[in-house]
């Protein structure tokens, strides 16, 4: 499955794409990505040379169709209720992300507030630019501007799953590379781990007693939730952490396929600015444990040069906010005593999982 990681790549990349499309002037965009388009071409030109002829990619999938078929059932029925694009149920944070699609559909980009619309609170005296981490959103919000609000949510709904389901394939595969069986029983392991486990969420608000009201109310400081909870509530956020791991983790096997890499972690800038802060301590391990090869692929001089002018006009464009919205809570140590169990009993609790998760995958490690 050599194009799952260029695609991967590809999704983390084209929101920055469209970003740099829409919101800066064409003097910058249009060279930029003419130089992209080259470049993806020439990255494409050699995946496809490296396939097969048509029948044997045909039944190199039949290795993979278990996966395939697991793969995408589960993330069908992982957001089914998810509420995103208007699918299932609608939780109260929706209206937040709602109205940040609403505006990306239905006003111009790149996108000004007016003083009338932000309103007293903020004390603005002049416009402001709209300026959020929005790569989430970007790709829908195109097919919205073109094709409506309904059709845009929908488009959302479908570009979340292709996410999602790139996720569940990536560790399904790595599942499947591992000399561990039987197979069936791990992938059902990872997918209950990977949805319901979280330390703090709903199971863990019933035995402390805690409040039935929104989780950020009752764990904060230390705001750890499951995976579901985490993917219908903050997509953008999740989704592209999770890809970037799934590639850093995985060191990108075949080789051709780390030229994208670059341009692809700094484009998780307008994803989640704050996901991509957490992601270096592993870009770090990535760049310690890579091979050679690697190394010099990631370090291609196409690949650095894009992905530092990638880079500096999406942190131009993160970094311009003026940080002066307003803040009615300030984080102090009062809630150090009373927070504190909390976080131990987290802690506890992912560490006893994950070890026992090790010894069960261990004992039944075998040789093919």
């Amino acid at each position: 499955m050599a194009s799952i990681p260029f695609i991967t790549c590809f999704i983390l990349l084209l929101p920055a794409l469209i970003f740099i499309a829409g919101f800066t002037k064409p003097v910058i965009s249009v060279p930029v990505l003419i130089v992209y388009a080259y470049w993806l071409g020439i990255q494409m030109h050699q995946l496809l040379k490296w396939h097969r002829p048509f029948r044997q990619k045909i039944n190199g999938l039949k290795r993979y169709f278990p996966e395939l078929t697991i793969a995408v059932l589960a993330t069908t029925l992982w957001l089914a209720p998810s509420g995103i694009g208007g699918i299932g149920y609608i939780h109260h944070d929706a209206n937040m992300t709602n109205t940040t699609f609403y505006h990306l559909i239905y006003d111009d980009w790149p996108i000004w507030f007016t003083t009338e619309y932000l309103g007293d609170k903020f004390t603005y005296q002049e416009s402001r630019p709209f300026v959020y981490y929005i790569g989430y959103y970007l790709p829908a919000a195109l097919l919205g501007k073109l094709l409506g609000w309904t059709l845009g949510e929908l488009s959302l709904f479908l570009w979340t799953w292709r996410c999602t389901l790139l996720v569940v394939l990536h560790a399904l595969l790595y599942i499947k590379r591992q000399q561990i069986y039987p197979k069936i029983y791990l992938y059902g392991l990872f997918l209950f781990l990977f949805c319901l486990f979280g330390g703090l969420d709903w199971w863990a608000n019933s035995w402390l007693h805690a409040t039935t009201e929104r989780a950020e109310l009752w764990d904060v400081p230390f705001l750890f939730l499951s995976n579901t909870r985490l993917l219908y509530w903050s997509s953008h956020n999740s989704l592209p952490v999770w890809l970037l791991m799934a590639l850093l983790l995985e060191h990108v096997p075949e080789t051709g396929q780390t030229k994208l890499l670059g341009p692809a972690f700094v484009s998780v800038l307008i994803w989640t600015p704050i996901g991509l802060i957490g992601a270096i301590p592993f870009c770090v391990l990535y760049l310690l444990l890579g091979t050679s090869q690697q190394k010099s692929n990631l370090f291609n001089r196409w690949s650095v040069g894009l992905s530092i002018v990638t880079g500096l006009l999406l942190a131009t464009f993160i970094t311009s906010n003026s940080f002066t919205f307003p803040v009615e809570w300030l984080p102090t140590a009062s809630w150090l005593p009373r927070f504190t169990p909390k976080y131990l009993l987290f802690l506890g609790t992912e560490l006893i999982t994950t070890i026992g998760v090790f010894l069960l995958t261990r004992s039944r490690s075998t040789s093919r």
